[in-house]
This record gives structure tokens, C-alpha cells and sequence, in this order.
């Protein structure tokens, strides 16, 4: 009995040290991994911000409470409607109210006395407010088709209305608004909608917009986070609600109105006339981003294989520019096509590709990448980090 007590212990402690040394190699392994990788992701390097990833993430947040109060929609009734300003975070001239009513009914709405459309019949009532004026409090209308009105007021602030002495009205041609890109030689460059009075109307906040084209339902700009007018580095075609939800992404830019038209004070301006308002809209619904792009072809490898290459790497002394919006990485290496780029993730895989004149690439995934180049054999660091 004592000997099979002594082999039990035995085989017990055996077994431990078998544990502790297993765990031992994991933690060992694990660690030397990271820390062959995160030399790739030094705190010296440059991390260039991805203001549309930013947005998209709040954007999906956005649609997510929406989802959310719809399915508690009958909280909220039309003496106590739920109303949510800007609530895509890209024009605050906007908003939706939300409420609920037993009958199915038809909505003529108002702003500041003007018409702007008729919402569909629906008890469950999701309806989208854009046109704005800016700096005051709108008064926005209800009436309903069982006869039925009511009113609320929403305040919105003081945004760019500059115009200089520009002759909106009789510049519109009857038209309902006047759409302005620009100043397009600052980095500030925005897309603003002005009504025949002169009001601003709609302002589509994003980092930097060089065109537009104006649909019934929604509007396109071309957009990158980067100020492209001295770079030659492309956009984005992004299309936007006239909430400010952006519906979908392309790379094709060919059809976006680019060429300035109105010059005031000496600064360029592209003007578009355009109708926003329609007889008959739907209640609002959430709809997902749709980006039908192909993700660029890549060589694939691993840092293992050019760790040597890598580590020796020197500064990258060549003139460039980066941008990074979403998945898609634009750049301009100033007529260099001599270059390849490397961009390493944190699991440790190697993306190369050739720079060409397309000057854009869709990543695989919406990662942080870490930014190398490869000329005539030698291995380069731009210090670079692209984030998330």
C-alpha cells in the first residue's frame, strides 16, 4: 500500500512538471512571436489616422440604436415623438423622428412652414429631416392625413455659410438648393446646401471633398482623408443619404461633377443646382454599406522569411505620400514606379505589391498594417503605420 502511495505521488508530480514545462514553451512561443512581430510596430513610427474606418464604426453604432428604438417604437407617440439630431454624425443640418401611431397613416411634413414631402402611410413612423437651416430654431410640421398636426422645434448651430456676395437665387434656376464644393485649395474643403434665401441648408462634414453629383435619394462626393490637390494620390466615390449614411464605396470618380465653375473672393468653387425635396418617401430604413470592389491581388509571405532583409532595413528616402481610408491605402510615389510596398500585419503575413498608376489598394481586412518598401533589391522602412 505504501509503495503504490509513493507511485501515486510520483506520477502526480510527474505529471506538473509536464504541465509547468508545456506552459513554459506556450508562453515562450507566444511571447517570441509578438515580439518578432511588434518590432514591425514601433511607438516611433508615424500612424496615419482612418477617419472613414472611424465613421463606419460609428455609423454601424448608429444604425444599431436605431434598430434598437424601432423595436421599441411604441413608447414614443406623436405628443412625445423620440427625435435624434445628426444622427449620422456627417450633416448636422438633419434628423429623424420616431414615433408610433395605431392607425396607418400618411405624414405631410414642413420645415419652417416649407414643404418638403409626404411620408408613406405607417404606423410605425421613422421619418428623415434634412434641409436645416442652420443657427436657429427649425420649426419642423406634421400633418396628418386623419387631420392631425403637430410641431416641434429642433435648434441646430452655426456652420460655414459664406458665400461672398454669390447670387444664389437667380443663379439656381429654379431650382430648390444650390450645392457648393468647396474652398477646394483648403484641406477644409466641405459640400454645403443653400436654399434660395441664402440659408445653409446641408453640410456635409467630411475631411476633404473635391466633387459631387446630386441624385434624388442620395449624393456621391469624392473624398479622401488626405488634401489631394497637390498629391497626386485619387479618391474615393463615397454615396451618402442626405442624412449623411454612407451607402456605398467605389474607386470609379469618372462621373463626379470636378471642374470649378464659380470663382468667389478668388477661391474655386463647383455650384450644382439640384431638387432634393419629393412628393413620396419611405419611413426611414437602415440599410448596410455596400463596397463591391475586389480586394487588390497580392504576393503573400511571412516575416520569417525576409526577417533578415527587414531588420537591416534603412529609411526610405524617397518622396511619397499615404492616405488610408477603410481598407483602401491611395499613394503617390512622384512618377517613382520602381517601388514595391510591404505591408505587414500583426499576425506576422507580408503583402506585397507593385506600384502602378492606379495609386490604390484594397487591403485584405480593415487591420493595422506596417509599412516597408522594397527598390532594386534593397529593403526600406517608412516608419509608417497604417491604423484600423
Amino acid at each position: 500500500m505504501k509503495m503504490n502511495i509513493r507511485n501515486s505521488i510520483g506520477f502526480g508530480i510527474t505529471f506538473l512538471l509536464v504541465i509547468v514545462v508545456c506552459i513554459s514553451f506556450i508562453v515562450s512561443s507566444v511571447t517570441n512571436f509578438d515580439s518578432g512581430t511588434k518590432k514591425y510596430f514601433n511607438n516611433d513610427s508615424i500612424v496615419l489616422e482612418n477617419e472613414l474606418s472611424d465613421i463606419l464604426n460609428k455609423q454601424m453604432d448608429c444604425d444599431n440604436i436605431i434598430d434598437g428604438i424601432i423595436s421599441n417604437i411604441k413608447k414614443y407617440d406623436m405628443n412625445d415623438p423620440l427625435i435624434l439630431k445628426n444622427p449620422y454624425k456627417i450633416n448636422p443640418l438633419s434628423a429623424l423622428i420616431f414615433f408610433y401611431t395605431e392607425d396607418e397613416l400618411e405624414v405631410d411634413v414642413y420645415i419652417n412652414d416649407g414643404y418638403m414631402s409626404t411620408v408613406k402611410a405607417s404606423k410605425e413612423h421613422i421619418i428623415p429631416i434634412y434641409g436645416l437651416e442652420n443657427n436657429r430654431d427649425n420649426i419642423v410640421r406634421l400633418d396628418f392625413e386623419n387631420g392631425t398636426t403637430r410641431t416641434f422645434a429642433i435648434k441646430t448651430e452655426l456652420y460655414n455659410d459664406y458665400t461672398e456676395e454669390y447670387d444664389l437665387k437667380n443663379s439656381m434656376d429654379g431650382s430648390q438648393f444650390t450645392f457648393l464644393v468647396g474652398d477646394r485649395n483648403n484641406v477644409e474643403s466641405k459640400l454645403r446646401g443653400f436654399d434660395p434665401k441664402g440659408n445653409l441648408t446641408f453640410y456635409f462634414n467630411l475631411d476633404y471633398i473635391t466633387g459631387a453629383l446630386l441624385h434624388t435619394n442620395s449624393v456621391y462626393v469624392g473624398y479622401n482623408s488626405k488634401y489631394t490637390k497637390n498629391n497626386d494620390i485619387p479618391e474615393l466615390k463615397i454615396e451618402l443619404d442626405y442624412l449623411g449614411k454612407i451607402i456605398s464605396i467605389s474607386t470609379d470618380t469618372s462621373d463626379l461633377i470636378t471642374k470649378s465653375n464659380v470663382n468667389l473672393a478668388n477661391i474655386d468653387y463647383i455650384a450644382i443646382n439640384h431638387n432634393v425635396y419629393q412628393d413620396n418617401i419611405e419611413n426611414y430604413k437602415v440599410t448596410p454599406v455596400v463596397d463591391n470592389n475586389p480586394t487588390t491581388e497580392t504576393g503573400v509571405t511571412s516575416v520569417d522569411e525576409l526577417a533578415l532583409m527587414l531588420e537591416n532595413s534603412s529609411e526610405f528616402n524617397l518622396p511619397y505620400v499615404l492616405s488610408i481610408n477603410g481598407r483602401y491605402l491611395t499613394y503617390d510615389f512622384k512618377g517613382n514606379q520602381d517601388v514595391m510596398l510591404l505591408l505587414i500585419n500583426q499576425k506576422g503575413n507580408v503583402y506585397t505589391y507593385n506600384v502602378d498608376d492606379t495609386r490604390i489598394i484594397k487591403l485584405p481586412d480593415n487591420g493595422e498594417y506596417s509599412v516597408y518598401a522594397k527598390v532594386a533589391n534593397k529593403y526600406y522602412t517608412l516608419n509608417t503605420i497604417l491604423s484600423k
